[in-house]
This record gives structure tokens, sequence and C-alpha cells, in this order.
């Protein structure tokens, strides 16, 4: 009994009488938008990455938008919720999403975390609490008190929260 067996575009082994799809960047963009969303730069990126030239990648693209499976909007709300439950302030997400080439409004980013019911002084307050120490009775002398202050409003300060906000809840 002899079977031939060869690998198809996504590493299986299948019989070699079934047929192998040709692997090409519609493809592969439905196979990578099954799994997850991408924003369309972060989806061409990868198709290129993956070995696509770059007329078979836009093609792709525009045939993936036209049949409604980049999801680009989802895609950022899920981006602005994952840096909001990390506790970054909006205009530290904002920032962020400018780098990936996302352009989002500043009212937009902050609707989302309405919807959410976070807001910057939850936020602060929540990394105040992870950050304090479990042996706060035991900080009596002011070097100790205000090294914690400094670490705290370090650390609120990382997460792209204003000074004098930090200054304040500290």
């Amino acid at each position: 009994m002899n079977q031939d067996f060869t690998e198809t575009f996504d590493g299986h082994k299948d019989n070699a009488k079934l047929s192998t799809p040709k692997r090409t960047a519609y493809l592969d963009s439905i196979r990578l938008l099954a799994r997850r969303d991408y924003s369309q730069i972060k989806l061409t990126k990868k198709l290129r990455e993956l070995g696509h030239p770059q007329t078979e990648v836009e093609e792709a693209i525009s045939t993936v938008l036209e049949e409604g499976y980049l999801r680009e909007e989802e895609y950022i709300r899920a981006r602005v919720r994952g840096f909001m439950y990390k506790h970054w302030s909006a205009s530290h997400i904002k920032q962020k999403l400018m780098q990936e080439e996302l352009n989002v409004d500043m009212s937009y980013i902050e609707s989302i975390m309405q919807e959410n019911g976070i807001d910057q002084d939850s936020q602060i307050q929540e990394l105040i609490r992870k950050k304090m120490p479990s042996n706060l009775p035991e900080i009596s002398d002011y070097d100790s008190w205000q090294k914690l202050k400094r670490k705290l409003i370090s650390s609120l300060a990382n997460k792209g929260h204003s000074p004098s906000k930090c200054f304040d809840a500290v």
C-alpha cells in the first residue's frame, strides 16, 4: 500500500490525492484573520513577511475589506481595551496606537473606556493599590515614605497619567 503525502499550506500532512490549495496572499489573510483581528497595516506587513508580492497583497487586502473580513474597527477597540486594562491613560493609548499607524480620536478612546466603566481616577487608584506594599503600617520614617511616594508617582507617570493627578492621588 503506497501512500503519497504532501504538506499543505498550513503545515499539516494530507493525502496527495487531495488537492492542495495554492498558497496565496488571500488564503493567508483569511487564515490570519480567522485567528484574530488585524489592522490593515499589520496585515499588509504580515503578508509581506510571508513572502507575497506587493501587488498580490494589495489585491488580497482589498478583497478581504470588500468581504468584511478585515475589521479594523474591532481591532482598534480590542487594542484600546487591552491597554486600558493595563491601566494606561487615554493619551498613552493614543500614542501607542499612533505608533501602530492608527489614527484614533481621543474622544473615541475615552468613550470605550466609559463603556467599560473605567476612568483615569479609577485607573490611578487601582495602580496605587497594586503597588502599595502589604507592610504599609511598618513604614514610619519619613525617608521610607518619600521613597514609596516616588515609586508610586513614577509608576503612574510611566502609564501616561498626568503628574498633577499622580501627586494628588498619592
